[in-house]
């Protein structure tokens, strides 16, 4: 019975004789109505109570931001309005600070000690973009506080972005959808496109032709898949015919004025880290195109001439920079320059030409409208310049004709996320 009691007295001195560990109650951050020059930017105050006269820091003094793109890093705190670290709680144990942050999701360690014991609780909080500063309250789904127990976002592998029932992009661990972290895009477009095209031979023919046309519409379909951070694969289908009223030139009599020009492309693009750009990404583009040419060629009674069309199988090499959207409200966009190396030129005509000029450049923008959906502008330009021989009109009248072919268009489309 002695030993029962002087253990239970044991106890309680042990209890009260433990050190005090300061917990933290947060209030909801306020984004203060603040104007300021860069328009992706708030200042947000974050207020909580806890023990009185508990000395309250953020670790380290560095927060981590997680970027829609699916990336995330550890900054400094921003030096506008910076708080000077560590600060005390008043003698109700209330304290407040306000940051300047990036309209992203955050992670901020803040650090409450009390006694000689830190507590760290981590603010998972998103800075919402747009809109009026002091409309945004934070949500129990964006603004979440936790301790140590609980796991961290960079130890979350379900990391998503999603609209609540008032449209604000926020984060959701336990979300199936996504902002702009989807690895599958596929998308269609129509637009339009001008086209030329010319011969010209001297020698055994005399032979001159040539036109520009403007082609509408024309039809692109495609997909992007995201492997992995490195990898980017590519796949698209363009299709374009028209006609060609006013052709000159020459001695050529054309007949024949109605062409299509087929491409088919697959390929993926390597981001090296070497080549890192600030905001954006830049790659090495690599992949195999099909292009059924159209091009005027002598009829077999050697009178007239008619639009042919080959197809040419080349190799592309090339690079490739893209900037993904990093907030709802802002636009990515895409540019790239190919070189193209043929490999095999179909049966309507012999390369003469080791390294011809075949160059593709292209590009544009997008923007989402939805959730899962976006708007975008691409325009594409291919160019032709080399010289070729026509081997099957007739043994006896084999010759060499410089053919310049061009191609631009631009094209509008609508592009699903998966």
């Amino acid at each position: 019975m002695k030993f029962a009691t002087r253990f239970v007295y044991f106890l309680i001195i042990l209890m009260f004789s433990a050190p005090v560990v300061a917990q933290v109650r947060w209030k909801e951050p306020q984004v203060l109505k603040i104007r300021l020059r860069k328009a992706h930017r708030k200042i947000v105050r974050f207020s909580g109570k806890t023990k009185p006269n508990a000395v309250v820091r953020i670790r380290s003094n560095k927060i981590k931001l997680y970027l829609d793109s699916g990336q995330s890093r550890w900054v400094e705190i921003p030096q506008k309005d910076r708080v000077q670290f560590p600060m005390t709680a008043d003698g109700k144990g209330e304290f407040s600070f306000q940051l300047y942050l990036p309209t992203t999701a955050i992670e901020i360690p803040v650090q409450v000690k009390a006694n000689s014991k830190w507590l760290l609780t981590n603010i998972n909080y998103r800075v919402p973009g747009g809109g009026f500063a002091d409309d945004f309250r934070a949500t129990e789904a964006s603004f979440r506080a936790t301790d140590e127990k609980i796991s961290r976002l960079d130890q979350d592998d379900n990391y998503y972005s999603r609209k609540n029932d008032k449209g604000m992009i926020i984060q959701d661990r336990g979300g199936k959808e996504g902002y702009d972290n989807s690895k599958l895009e596929a998308w269609a477009g129509i637009g339009f496109g001008y086209f030329r095209n010319s011969i010209d031979s001297t020698g055994i023919v005399n032979v001159s032709a040539s036109d520009s046309t403007l082609v509408l519409p024309t039809f692109r379909i495609g997909a992007d898949w995201e492997y992995s951070d490195k990898i980017l694969l590519k796949g698209a289908i363009r299709s374009t015919s028209g006609s060609t009223d006013d052709i000159t030139g020459g001695n050529a009599n054309v007949t024949g004025k109605d062409f299509s020009w087929l491409g088919v492309q697959a390929g993926g693009v390597w981001f090296i880290d070497q080549l890192k750009i600030k905001k954006g990404r830049l790659g090495l583009d690599l992949g195999f195109q099909l292009q059924q040419v159209p091009f005027f060629r002598e009829r077999p009674d050697f009178a007239n001439y008619s639009y042919f069309d080959n197809s040419v199988y080349n190799l592309h090499i090339g690079v490739f920079y893209d900037k993904k959207a990093d907030r709802p409200q802002a636009f990515g966009y895409e540019m790239y320059a190919r070189y193209l190396y043929p490999i095999s030129t179909g049966d309507a005509f012999d390369m003469n030409t080791s390294f011809p000029l075949m160059f593709e450049f292209g590009g544009g923008v997008k923007k989402k409208i939805t959730q899962g959906l976006a708007f975008g502008v691409f325009g594409q330009l291919h160019y032709y310049s080399m010289s070729v021989k026509y081997g099957n009109t007739s043994p006896t009248r084999e010759y060499e004709v410089d053919l310049s072919l061009a191609l631009l268009t631009i094209d509008a489309r609508v592009i699903a996320d998966f």
